[in-house]
């Protein structure tokens, strides 16, 4: 990768799964090794290079408590929803016994990722979201109530949750979502926010997104 961006310096590392700051600081010990051996490769032949910028995927629990931490070892944080919710819900998604647990609109995972976007902004972080939530027209809401600017999802829901973001207030998402927030109840959060869509005549998209 380090190599493929010789004369471009556009290179960005996402470094999934980090539980610790070890796993991380291991990482960039490789990371300047490989960095310093193309570097040398480039200047032989006349370019330059630059140290990729560094992120982590928050997606493994453990991490939710160090990013305070860490905050000085990276350049961006990216939130990988689907993990982060089946690890914080110790519920495996993809066992049909148990996969009617898994919801990213628990109030668990909403406070983690309020939690995860505020230490984002205290620390200067570009902070975005990656996972089915994103694409989903009450998780959207949320997430950009939230604070999120940068949403990752499936190409066919691009054009949907664009055209949703650009017709509601962004008071008004940010209210919603901090009243989610004191909620306790997933089903709740979720019958109230498509409410707060449908008030607003938006009802359209989350029957849609309901049957997909």
């Amino acid at each position: 990768m380090l190599r493929a961006s010789i004369g471009l310096n556009n290179l960005k590392l996402l470094l999934p799964m980090i539980s610790g700051r070890n796993e991380l600081l291991e990482a960039k010990t490789l990371i300047s090794r490989a960095y310093k051996e193309i570097s040398q490769e480039a200047e032989s032949a006349g370019n330059s290079i630059n140290i990729p910028l560094l992120g982590i995927m928050v997606e493994v629990p453990s991490i939710l408590y160090q990013l305070d931490s860490i905050a000085r070892d990276i350049d961006f944080l990216s939130v990988g929803t689907n993990d982060l919710t089946q690890y914080l819900l110790a519920v495996d998604r993809n066992n049909a016994r148990v996969a009617d647990i898994f919801d990213a609109l628990h109030p668990s995972v909403l406070h983690a990722l309020s939690s995860i976007v505020t230490i984002g902004v205290r620390h200067q972080l570009p902070v975005s979201v990656c996972g089915e939530l994103a694409g989903d027209p009450v998780g959207a809401t949320l997430l950009v109530g939230l604070g999120y600017q940068q949403l990752s999802m499936n190409t066919r829901n691009v054009a949907k949750i664009k055209y949703l973001l650009s017709r509601l207030p962004y008071e008004a998402l940010v209210a919603q979502a901090n009243t989610m927030l004191t909620l306790n109840d997933p089903a709740a959060i979720r019958t109230s926010t498509e409410t707060f869509l449908a008030d607003q005549g938006l009802d359209a998209l989350v029957k849609i997104g309901q049957m997909r």
